[in-house]
């Protein structure tokens, strides 16, 4: 195992954590929060940074990146205070402990999509600059394993990524 896999491990012990203290329906709402702001920011970030270039002068690639990541957080934080508000009433009608068990699982769930998004923009900016040799990245299994999911979750960002990368 590679000391990269070693390190990609540990980044689930919080989300272990996390997922008891949180529970599922938060641990769900904000799953479903990365999935949802990730797709609609992929669909309207063009959208919106042609209507913000009216306005504000920037770079175009840098203004789509900036609202492609304002799409991403604003959704996010909704959907996450939904979340938080089922919580609250799950919790008052007693089932919180059915609700920590299941969040642990979605806790790791969570963890292994953002890895593998953060894997996906990592293997763009590896290939344009070679960070890291292709070999050692291609022996670390936890890495390989997170990369496959991201990129079957989120088979639109590649070609967005590449896009932007070529």
């Amino acid at each position: 195992m590679a000391i990269l896999d070693i390190v990609l491990l540990l980044c689930f012990v919080p989300a272990i954590v996390s997922g008891i203290t949180k529970g599922f329906i938060r641990q769900a709402a904000e799953l479903v929060a990365i999935l949802v702001g990730a797709w609609a920011a992929f669909h309207f970030s063009s959208l919106a940074s042609t209507w913000l270039a009216q306005y504000i002068e920037l770079d175009k690639l840098v203004l789509h990146i900036i609202c492609f990541v304002l799409i991403v957080v604003i959704v996010s934080l909704l959907l996450s205070l939904a979340g938080i508000l089922v919580t609250k009433f799950i919790n008052i009608v007693s089932l919180g402990w059915i609700n920590g068990l299941l969040g642990l699982l979605f806790g790791i769930i969570k963890v292994a999509v953002i890895l593998g998004l953060l894997i996906m923009a990592f293997e763009a900016l590896n290939s344009s600059l070679g960070l890291v040799d292709a070999e050692e990245l291609d022996g670390a299994v936890v890495y390989q394993k997170l990369k496959g999911i991201a990129e079957h979750v989120f088979p639109y960002l590649k070609t967005f990524i590449t896009g932007i990368d070529g």
